[in-house]
């Protein structure tokens, strides 16, 4: 029982356990920031976090209070990040995002919404 305590305790403060290194423990902050401050959002989730390329692509959502595309730019175990566009190119208020995320969450239970002013 110790032992396998031990060696969950590594993995999750990412520790290396034996010779094999977690991929995940080495995170290039500088990358990270330089990511986030350029909305480099699909490259910041593959190529830094390790997540994948997502299953659907594009889709467009109409709502009485506008049009919005959504991009589907990566996925991991389940969960979507979207970039969400408005066709004014404004990020639209809180009511309107949460009708966005209801619609979103229909089909994508677990999800990360990114409002974009395009």
């Amino acid at each position: 029982m110790y032992e396998r305590f031990a060696v969950i305790h590594d993995i999750c403060n990412l520790q290396n356990y034996g010779s094999k290194v977690n991929p995940m423990a080495v995170l290039n902050i500088q990358n990270t920031r330089d990511l986030l401050q350029k909305f480099g959002f699909k490259r910041l989730f593959i190529k830094e976090l390790g997540w994948s390329q997502p299953v659907h692509k594009k889709a467009t959502l109409d709502l009485k209070d506008g049009s919005f595309e959504l991009k589907h730019i990566v996925q991991l175990s389940g969960a979507t990040v979207i970039e969400v566009a408005s066709s004014n190119g404004k990020i639209p208020d809180m009511k309107v995002r949460a009708a966005v995320y209801k619609e979103v969450a229909k089909l994508h239970h677990e999800n990360l919404l990114i409002f974009l002013n395009k």
